[in-house]
Order: structure tokens, then sequence, then C-alpha cells
């Protein structure tokens, strides 16, 4: 059900400019394609496909993004390049945007000059295997800091996201906390974060929040480490 403030003819709209969308950069990314061909390229060029985050598109009833269920927070990362990728590989290791830079760097054979947050999955990947996995972090700013560009630093700080295997654990600052198992709720229905049973789960996954944080620097999000 979309929230009440959005009509069927404008959620109607909506999606018909969003598949607009995707059929045009559809057509860029083949007119780039094309070129790459044409000039005997494709072969030995990395191609990335990338997307910096989903929308909801009537999801849970939400239609933008600034949420971390998996229509917003799940992104697309497609790498295409003939002569140094295996084709078809398909990793289900989660990853951060932050491990592309890293990856692309290591493939094209340059090196990091300095330490970054992000890792290189770039050996694994050729090699047609699966990365070990990590943690994965996320955070996002609230609707006021997005669209009301307010600078308080507690709305620039509203939620923090850990991704360890299947599951989701989100703090959140102002609201309830949530928590997911991915792999037996996939569509991220049931919040298990109040139940008695997931309280050393929770304790473990804010504790990963705390060690990412202490590393790179809480900054405004501090409020985390207690």
């Amino acid at each position: 059900r979309l929230k009440p403030d959005v009509k069927e003819a404008t959620f109607k709209r909506m999606m018909a400019h969003y598949f607009a969308l995707v059929t045009h950069i559809d057509h860029e990314v083949g007119r780039l394609i094309d070129r790459l061909q044409a000039l005997d390229l494709l072969d030995h060029t990395i191609v990335a496909f990338i997307s910096d985050h989903g929308e909801m598109l009537g999801d849970h009833g939400f239609t933008s993004k600034r949420v971390f269920y998996e229509g917003s927070v799940r992104v697309p990362c497609i790498l295409s390049w003939p002569d140094g990728l295996p084709a078809g590989l398909r990793i289900k290791t989660p990853l951060g945007g932050v491990d592309l830079m890293p990856t692309l760097l290591e493939l094209a054979g340059a090196q990091l000059e300095s330490r970054i947050d992000g890792r290189s999955v770039a050996e694994p990947v050729a090699g047609g295997r699966e990365p070990a996995p990590v943690p994965v972090f996320s955070e996002i700013s609230s609707w006021k800091a997005i669209s009301a560009m307010s600078e308080d630093p507690a709305e620039l700080a509203v939620q923090m996201m850990v991704r360890d295997g299947s599951w989701k654990y989100i703090r959140n600052r102002f609201d309830e906390d949530e928590l997911y198992d991915l792999e037996t709720d996939p569509h991220e229905i049931m919040n298990l974060a109040g139940q008695s049973e997931q309280v050393d789960r929770i304790s473990d996954l804010r504790e990963k929040i705390r060690s990412m944080l202490g590393r790179t620097g809480p900054g405004p999000y501090d409020w985390c480490l207690s």
C-alpha cells in the first residue's frame, strides 16, 4: 500500500518515468559498447555498470530511497572485461561500493597510494571465485538533511546498517532498530530486533559497527559507539 499522499495516478506516472529512464540508460550504454566494438577496444576495456542506490517504487509503501530495504540499498554492479574476467560469473558475497575503486585499480595494474576503507576483490573475481565474506556497512542521513538541506549533525547521521552474511542490522537514531534474516525473510517483513533470542546477535553486530567506526572515525555517528 502506498503512502496516503501518493495517489495512484501519480504512482503510475512515476513508474512510467522510471522505466523510460531505464530504456534511455540501456540505449546509451549500447552506444558506448558499440563504439568500443567499432574501435576494436571492447575486449581490452574494463566496463563497469553500477548504481548508487535503488528506488523503492511502492515496495514497503515507499516510492523513493533513504531506507535500508533491499530495493533501495542493493544495487547492480556489472563488470565486463573479456581479456581479464571470466564470463558469466555471478558473485553472491555482499560487497560494498567502497570496494569498487580498489578492485578496478588492481585489475588495471595500478597501486593504491594510501589506505582506504574499501578492499580489492580483483584476485578472487579474476580467478572465478567468491571473495571472502566480510561485513558491509552503509549509512543514511535524514529527509531533513537531504531534502530540506538541514546541517544539523543529528540529521546528517540518523541510520547505520551492517550486513553480515544473511543478517542485516539497522541502528536507528530516532526510531526502533531493525534486524532481518535475508535467507529466511528475503522481503524483510519480520523485524527480529525486539526478540529476546536475538540479543547476542544484535550485540555482536553493534560491536562490528563500533569497530568499523573506530577505524574510520565516528564523526557524527559517535552515537553508535554507546
